[in-house]
């Protein structure tokens, strides 16, 4: 499986990882961004 790193966890964001989840195609999901408390790391 794979991993999917998200730029900008916004509206879009979460409806990109809302997607892939859906996909079932990744073990792990994350975003970076330089607001979002979501994030792991910044751009």
């Amino acid at each position: 499986m794979n991993n999917l790193l998200i730029l900008g966890a916004g509206q879009f964001g979460l409806m990109v990882k809302e997607i892939a989840e859906s996909m079932n195609c990744f073990d792990k999901i994350d975003f970076l961004d330089d607001k979002n408390e979501l994030a792991v790391g910044k751009l």
